[in-house]
């Protein structure tokens, strides 16, 4: 458990949504997801909402290099009349990091950061199989708190893979909400269905002591890879 809670980190709000196909202005700014193609190096952009002018942001950006690990996670941030600024939390190698991305706009909307040029994508997909992750179905979520006196509290839910195989990659998204619907907290977190008992799994993270009584609803979404 311990090392499962070493892995997760806080997840903005992830709604999939579809993408604009063009690279004019005003589907711009509808558009949820951009893709970036640079020789064999390949990097996506998920936005949880549509696209628009300008306002707060949050989504999934994930890379897919040739030559290393790729990277996956979520970011918040602003976007502004001349750039896009996030604050991207990922996963890579195993180990979950964190730094600021600062996108440059152009006039129609699109931006570029990193090396990378981004437009609209309708298949919102990676091109190489090799970077290709599949949803993975889960049921029985359940969602409860607890204290560890040494790290503080936790949210945590459990759950199942009623699919799941052997030598499964995953990486799932994790919510926990009020009574009311209002999200708590969400975060990611990622493993490797080995041997043993394949179809059962936990992940947490952390809450503040006065929203351990505000977590009865919980939700999770997982992917895999082999």
């Amino acid at each position: 458990m311990r090392k499962q809670l070493l892995a997760s980190v806080l997840l903005a709000p992830l709604l999939l949504s579809s993408c604009a196909t063009t690279g004019d202005k005003t589907k711009t700014a509808s558009a949820s997801c951009f893709l970036a193609t640079v020789t064999q190096d390949q990097a996506k952009i998920r936005f949880d909402q549509p696209l628009s002018s300008q306002g707060e942001v949050s989504g999934i950006l994930e890379y897919a290099f040739a030559q290393k690990d790729q990277s996956w996670g979520i970011f918040t941030g602003k976007n502004e009349k001349d750039k896009l600024s996030i604050s991207y939390q990922f996963l890579s190698e195993g180990v979950v990091s964190y730094r600021d991305i600062i996108f440059t706009k152009s006039p129609n909307g699109n931006f570029a950061g990193e090396g990378f040029r981004f437009t609209p994508s309708e298949s919102c997909r990676f091109t190489k199989s090799g970077y290709l992750w599949k949803s993975l179905a889960t049921s029985n979520v359940k969602a409860d708190t607890f204290h560890d006196p040494e790290t503080g509290y936790y949210a945590r839910l459990t759950f199942e893979f009623p699919t799941a195989e052997q030598d499964m990659k995953i990486r799932c998204i994790g919510a926990v909400s009020d009574s009311q619907g209002k999200v708590i907290a969400r975060w990611i977190n990622f493993g490797f269905l080995g041997t043993g008992n394949i179809n059962n799994w936990n992940m947490g993270t952390n809450i503040r002591p006065d929203q351990v009584d505000s977590v009865p609803q919980g939700q999770v979404s997982c992917e895999y890879s082999i």
